[in-house]
């Protein structure tokens, strides 16, 4: 099984790992079947496109999972609360209440604490500025992908050191991963999770190393992302050389996945460099024509002209899949595979994301 991870892992760039067989009813998973992606899951129930990986328990136990999504909605208000002090845009629905969630009982969970806890307590200032080499850095890098990507992190107006707008409605969080129960062992050395990931950053005497942990939160009426890939090919100057992957994104949703809330898109095989060169070649003129149109809000009219498709054809033609998870599954992709999250569509309900990114020990990003 392992083998066959690393098999699909290498020509298509992404894998789920299903928490039960129950999968949703959606074409979401023919789609995703024909286009080679597969699930693993337990064994017994519909296993279409599924290997059988005989999970007698949850990914994450059920009181662990619940303990998450508890403290992610503690993080989310906190966040958002403070954001609103700063008066960052981060609101795309004044009606759904900023887009928070509110507790079980309808209560603002800050509102039990004996005080508010700052995000980060430097005198100067609560949310600090990156250093200035760590924001030219960041900016350099910004405007690689922009290259590689034809496309702007359209929506970024804030950066902070735990927290940054993704694009118009989301936001990207690193705070409080060092606390439980996001550095419980059962999260970030899952004994199911991580035998795969060490296997396919080696084979069998691979290894991964944790280097990033956070929450994305999409709030209610956020936008599409740019599509982008998280990174850059290892040896970009070589052209069409492809290695081994050296570096996982592990996906787990806090909440089921639904077309309403947003699922992440992915271009599957944009792993490998001659397919991602071809993909990144019409993004980018879609993109620059995109930007001409926007104004005058005929979105689909630029992919036309550009690219002799609409919108829906280019994806059908290009495989897109848009997988719809369950709270608790997982999703594993190479970063060098082109997505994005897509729009949420819910009036009043956030979708939370735990990401872990894992690399091999020798990298350094």
């Amino acid at each position: 099984a392992l083998s066959m991870c690393q098999t699909i892992m290498s020509n298509v760039g992404l894998l789920i790992i299903r928490n039960s067989t129950q999968q949703p009813s959606t074409a979401s998973v023919s789609e995703m079947v024909d286009s080679d992606v597969e699930f693993v899951g337990t064994s017994g129930g519909d296993s279409r496109g599924a290997i059988d990986g005989d999970l007698q328990e949850p990914i994450i136990p059920s009181d662990l999972m619940n303990e998450l999504v508890a403290a992610a909605r503690e993080i989310e208000l906190e966040l958002c609360e403070r954001l609103d002090e700063k008066a960052e845009k981060w609101r795309v629905l004044e009606e759904a209440g900023g887009g928070t969630k509110m507790a079980l009982d309808g209560t603002n969970k800050n509102a039990e604490r004996n005080s508010v806890v700052m995000v980060d307590t430097t005198p100067e200032d609560e949310m600090k500025m990156p250093s200035k080499e760590t924001a030219a850095k960041e900016e350099k890098d910004r405007r690689k992908r922009k290259e590689m990507n034809g496309s702007t992190e359209t929506g970024i107006n804030f950066r902070y050191h735990e927290v940054a707008s993704r694009c118009i409605g989301r936001i990207d969080s690193r705070y409080r991963m060092d606390e439980y129960p996001f550095n419980d062992p059962r999260v970030i050395s899952n004994p199911v999770l991580l035998p795969i990931i060490k296997h396919m950053l080696g084979g069998e005497n691979g290894n991964a190393e944790l280097v990033y942990a956070g929450l994305i939160f999409s709030f209610p009426g956020s936008q599409n992302q740019p599509w982008h890939q998280d990174g850059e090919p290892l040896f970009p100057e070589e052209d069409m050389l492809d290695v081994p992957s050296y570096a996982f994104n592990v996906f787990i949703p806090l909440d089921d996945v639904t077309d309403e809330l947003g699922p992440t898109e992915f271009l599957p095989g944009t792993n490998l460099s001659e397919r991602a060169e071809e993909v990144n070649e019409e993004l980018m003129k879609w993109a620059m024509i995109e930007s001409k149109w926007s104004a005058a809000g005929d979105h689909k009219a630029s992919m036309r002209m550009v690219l002799g498709t609409e919108e829906d054809e280019w994806m059908s033609r290009n495989k897109v899949v848009a997988p719809l998870l369950r709270r608790g599954d997982a999703m594993m992709y190479d970063y060098r595979t082109c997505h994005r999250g897509t729009e949420n569509l819910s009036q009043s309900e956030t979708r939370t994301m735990l990401y872990l990114m894992y690399f091999r020990p020798w990298l350094k990003e």
